[in-house]
């Protein structure tokens, strides 16, 4: 199937006289508006540290797609509009469309500070055993996508609540129209 078929998903292609479905993942990888980015944080026992998501004027679909850790126990929020001072460090979005030079609106950083309030949408814990430990589950873990609001902040909340150090790698997506 050629590149220029698979642009005209979901409908009839009648150079190959089928049907073509895709999902909307791969059409928006297609279509250069889908990235990727990750961040790994080494938490102190019973500290937290913060992911800072923040959309511009565009709304944004958003989805953690894995979580590993070697934590003992690991607390994840998701915080809809908390009151919060920007992050500084930019986490790089890559694009998922490597021959596309398109770049993501949103900002993720993964230094955000003076954070609290907004609205818990989310939580999920990680953790449990000895060794790195990878999770799969709802919007904080890779099966239930959340369209962000446009001009909005969010931030995901990582707690060690553990009894040591620990070391914890976030990979998610962004899926802009």
């Amino acid at each position: 199937m050629s590149t220029a078929t698979i642009k005209t998903a979901n409908g009839y292609d009648k150079t190959q006289n089928a049907f073509v479905f895709l999902d909307l993942l791969m059409k928006h990888c297609l279509d250069g508006n889908a990235y990727h980015g990750y961040v790994k944080y080494t938490i102190d026992a019973e500290a937290t540290v913060h992911l800072q998501i923040k959309t511009d004027s565009t709304a944004a679909c958003f989805m953690v797609d894995s979580v590993v850790t070697d934590g003992d126990k690991m607390t994840l929020k998701m915080y809809e509009n908390p009151t919060i001072t920007d992050g500084t460090s930019a986490v790089i979005l890559i694009n998922r469309n490597r021959a596309s030079s398109n770049t993501s609106s949103v900002g993720v950083y993964s230094d955000p500070s003076d954070v609290s309030g907004g609205t818990q949408i989310d939580e999920f814990y990680v953790g449990g055993s000895v060794g790195f430990k990878a999770v799969g589950g709802d919007i904080l873990t890779g099966q239930k996508p959340i369209m962000l609001k446009a001009d909005e902040d969010y931030v995901i909340s990582i707690t060690n609540d553990g009894s040591a150090s620990s070391t914890i790698l976030i990979r998610f997506s962004v899926i802009e129209e």
